[in-house]
């Protein structure tokens, strides 16, 4: 039986949490029989922990209500009368509801929609761009983003319904503003659209045809069937939460906390990327840092081939080394790993010409790294790993420091005093990003592959990072 639509439901709700996953129903559902059991799996999964959980109701008649209307209704709708809001005004309504109560003080938002929902949410990112800044993840399930093309008589005189027909001025508008900003351009949120494997009232052509290829997913169920999952391992509640927890390894340091991190790095995109031409050296050290933490590495590596711009460029070397060092671990192109290691170099060397002990310990840890990973010569590494444990002694104590201190004992194979470092590096205060924590467990497992007589120690690294 339908519940009462105007609501918002509170399915998980625990104090501390900085980021919500919030449920919107199609036309006609409502915010607690349209879910079934899909909030209760995600809250029952560890890498849904930090998250609070909501269902938002809307007024909508829907196919399946229009049964139990009282006649007064029944009159209106039979003239044509609009009993229930316009899309814009659900999507102002959600804007609200977003933006004030409880909501504001959630960092980062993650919405899981179902057919008319789907449309509103697209509709509320588009005429509302401070959501933009909000919301980390859109989920359209059975979304008919390019129209509704029923030919149902019950369905005449729905406004809701007719407002999203092929064609609409509301559907044409919507597709164009959502290429313009989202598909044109890098969004700054991830987002899926979803199908059902046996939906016959939604067709592909319009749940998955407005949307980049690389955008699209399919699922087992018919139109209705695929939002109520029967089983935790529903590849519907699956494909959530591993897209939850996709980015920065973030089933291992919190998806919610990585959504919120996430959600800073968009901001500073905002406010760098219209200001790139005037940028200094530490505005395009922090913009090409943002490029890489939301996933857009080319735009990172192509803004840092900026460098020429700066007497010295230290900060900027490191950062463009960094990025060439990842590509080349990954891809192993031996071209890529010779440039990073120049450019460590040639940043370690002026460092040290200028007494820089901040930015030599930096540099020239990634030196070791590349003479061992790279070079294959452990013996110079850790002659280079010594020197740097000497300028991070003449260096500010913090968590850098702290972790560079970890890294140099690996490659001298000081296993004890590795350990501590990383320790009291992830102890301190303020403590380091989840990004930050990533960088210094991944260097880490990299250096101690390379080094067989460290392998006992991986276990010991993971229950210090966890």
């Amino acid at each position: 039986m339908p519940q009462d639509q105007n609501t918002l439901i509170e399915c998980r709700v625990e104090p501390g949490n900085g980021a919500a996953i919030v449920f919107i129903h199609g036309g006609g559902g409502d915010p607690q029989d349209t879910w079934g059991k899909f909030p209760e799996f995600i809250a029952g999964d560890s890498r849904a922990g930090g998250w609070d959980i909501y269902s938002y109701g809307y007024i909508s008649t829907g196919i399946n209500r229009v049964i139990g209307m009282g006649g007064l209704k029944w009159l209106k709708r039979a003239l044509g009368i609009n009993i229930d809001p316009t899309v814009s005004m659900l999507a102002n309504g959600l804007s609200m509801q977003l933006a004030t109560g409880q909501f504001r003080n959630y960092a980062a938002l993650a919405i899981v929609s179902h057919s008319l929902g789907g449309i509103v949410a697209q509709k509320l990112l588009v005429d509302y761009p401070d959501m933009r800044s909000h919301v980390r993840y859109l989920f359209l399930m059975g979304v008919s983003s390019n129209g509704f093309a029923d030919k149902l008589l019950l369905t005449r005189n729905m406004a809701q319904i007719n407002e999203i027909r092929p064609g609409t001025p509301l559907i044409v508008a919507l597709r164009k503003s959502w290429k313009e900003l989202f598909i044109d351009r890098p969004a700054p949120f991830e987002y899926w659209a979803i199908a059902g494997d046996q939906d016959g009232f939604v067709p592909p052509d319009s749940s998955l045809g407005p949307f980049p290829p690389d955008r699209r997913r399919v699922v087992p169920g018919e139109h209705e069937t695929m939002k109520e999952p029967r089983t935790a391992g529903s590849l519907a509640v699956q494909f959530v939460l591993e897209r939850l927890a996709g980015q920065l390894s973030a089933d291992r340091w919190g998806s919610a906390r990585v959504a919120v991190e996430l959600g800073q790095y968009q901001d500073a995109i905002s406010r760098l990327e219209p200001h790139v031409d005037d940028l200094d050296e530490s505005g395009l050290v922090t913009l090409a840092l943002a490029y890489e933490s939301v996933g857009r590495q080319d735009d990172a590596l192509n803004i840092l081939s900026r460098t020429n711009r700066y007497a010295d460029a230290m900060d900027a070397l490191g950062v463009l080394a960094g990025r060439l060092k990842r590509r080349w671990w990954l891809n192993r192109t031996a071209s890529d790993a010779q440039r990073a290691l120049d450019l460590y170099s040639e940043a370690y060397q002026r460092a040290v010409a200028k007494g820089r002990s901040d930015q030599a310990f930096y540099h020239g840890i990634n030196v070791a790294f590349m003479q061992l990973a790279y070079q294959r010569q452990a013996a110079t590494a850790a002659i280079t790993a010594q020197e740097v444990l000497k300028h991070c002694e003449s260096s500010r104590l913090d968590y850098w420091r702290l972790a560079t201190q970890g890294e140099a004992n690996l490659y001298l194979e000081n296993m004890d005093a590795a350990v501590d470092c990383y320790r009291n590096a992830l102890s301190c205060d303020p403590a380091p990003t989840v990004r930050e924590r990533q960088s210094m467990y991944e260097q880490a497992t990299r250096v101690i592959s390379c080094l067989p007589g460290l392998a006992k120690l991986r276990k010991r690294l993971d229950e210090t990072f966890r």
